[in-house]
């Protein structure tokens, strides 16, 4: 499955946007602190060059355990577990110094700010979360714009809904 280099940067961003929401949400949806100011200090001063990557890759890891718990891992894959190509694909993209710069911005802002971020990322798609996984179908669907408008939003109105909405998609059989 092959996709385009502007979904990457726009799943790359709905990444980073939702994990840093997870951490501000109330309550939190995972206990995490790395994009808080003194965990990005923290990073800063450990991993100077790659402390944001380094922060994604971190929460990411938290939040892949909480969904995996939530919608399985038998050929089920998720924002935060996606295709093994794909996550290549985001882990170069996130070496790229004009998208960090970018996320930064984005995610120094309060839950408002991320709010408005996921906003902006669901480009009005209307889809009302619902408490648990839900199934967005096929991952061959995931590069659609629509489909990645779909995964802000429900991420968005379950944040706004103080719920816990776990996105999936089901792997090729």
């Amino acid at each position: 499955m092959e996709i385009w280099p502007e979904s990457i940067r726009t799943l790359v961003t709905i990444r980073t946007v939702v994990s840093a929401v997870g951490e501000r949400a109330a309550p939190p949806w995972w206990r995490t602190q790395f994009f808080t100011d003194a965990g990005l200090r923290s990073m800063r001063r450990i991993f100077p060059r790659t402390a944001l990557s380094g922060s994604v890759a971190c929460v990411t890891e938290v939040a892949r355990a909480e969904h995996d718990n939530r919608v399985g891992i038998g050929g089920r894959y998720h924002l935060f577990r996606l295709p093994a190509q794909t996550e290549e694909d985001l882990a170069s993209a996130l070496k790229d110094p004009a998208l960090l710069l970018e996320l930064d911005g984005v995610i120094k802002g309060a839950l408002d700010d991320l709010l408005a971020a996921l906003d902006r990322l669901s480009a009005g798609a209307s889809v009302t979360p619902k408490e648990g996984p839900i199934s967005l179908g096929e991952v061959r669907h995931l590069a659609s714009r629509r489909t990645l408008a779909d995964v802000a939003a429900l991420y968005r109105g379950a944040a706004a809904s103080a719920t816990r909405c776990y996105p999936y998609f089901e792997g090729p059989r």
